[in-house]
């Protein structure tokens, strides 16, 4: 990765992106906070128990669930706007210092914003391939004028070297969804995936317990998940167990392993991108800033 020299130009951009990592820390604290506090217990989760007499064994699964709260959504949408308002602030920097700008007509310059990351399933019969389209279209679209180095950049950020199963969670295209897409439809729809889970027998009627058959963890939970399989003998006509489970879980984003992570990681990309337009302003200026 080369860092270019510092242009005052991408200073809005730099701030913004700064004040998207103050706001993944909140969210990040807040929500590990949470997880801890739910995860003494079952916290949040109701488990029930359905008998299968052919089978001989108990399905233990998700009978209901504590929504998660609304604010952590809210939180994850203000990190994801300001790591795009970033992209969208370097690339307006990139067409100011650009060949075009002082031409651009008010609707060219509104379209100035960083280029989404292009898919296989949108791409029109008149292009041959994605490059192809980026080149004709989306770079002169979205940053007319641009000087041939940040061109690069913007390229560079389309990640073309990948698969197309790749290209499509990588983290710039996953923020592209996540803004872009979601935003406009409803907050980022948050639930609860389980790590694993440990379970002891209380109590036994009728019945003798054999083995304990846990799922595996990285499950999104919802009502029905089925969480283990406990097999029995029954010794009576009415077999019942009774179980102690504890099972840490945390708040899940859909496609996402881990919150913390996916919204470091994404923030690390963004960074790395500026860092391809401009050095970052000295902190002393950015801390006089916030």
């Amino acid at each position: 990765m080369a860092t270019r020299p510092h242009d005052p130009l991408f200073d809005d951009a730099w701030l913004k992106l700064g004040w998207g990592f103050e706001h993944a820390k909140r969210a990040i604290i807040e929500i590990d906070e949470y997880q801890n506090s739910q995860n003494e217990t079952t916290g949040g989760v109701s488990l029930g128990y359905k008998y299968d007499s052919k089978a001989n064994l108990f399905t233990m699964r998700v009978d209901d669930l504590v929504p998660i709260p609304k604010r952590f959504s809210l939180l994850i949408g203000d990190v994801l706007h300001c790591y795009r308002s970033a992209l969208d602030a370097a690339v307006w920097a990139a067409v100011q210092r650009g060949s075009k700008f002082n031409a651009l007509d008010e609707y060219h310059r509104r379209n100035v914003s960083f280029p989404d990351i292009l898919r296989l399933g949108e791409l029109p019969a008149k292009y041959t391939t994605l490059e192809d389209r980026f080149e004709r279209n989306t770079l002169p679209e979205k940053a007319p004028g641009v000087l041939k180095e940040d061109a690069r950049v913007l390229r560079l950020a389309q990640r073309f070297d990948l698969a197309e199963s790749d290209r499509i969670v990588q983290p710039l295209a996953l923020l592209t969804e996540k803004n872009n897409i979601d935003k406009h439809k409803a907050l980022e729809v948050l639930g609860r995936k389980s790590a694993g889970m440990t379970i002891n027998v209380a109590d036994q009627l009728d019945c003798v317990v054999n083995r304990i058959e846990a799922r595996p963890g990285g499950d999104v939970l919802e009502v029905g998940t089925e969480l283990a399989y406990i097999h029995v003998t029954p010794t009576g006509l009415f077999p019942r167990v009774r179980v102690q489970a504890t099972f840490p879980h945390a708040v899940a984003l859909e496609y996402v392993p881990e919150i913390s992570s996916f919204l470091n990681d994404i923030g690390k990309m963004v960074q790395d991108v500026l860092l391809e337009f401009s050095e970052a302003p000295p902190n002393d200026q950015l801390l006089a800033w916030t």
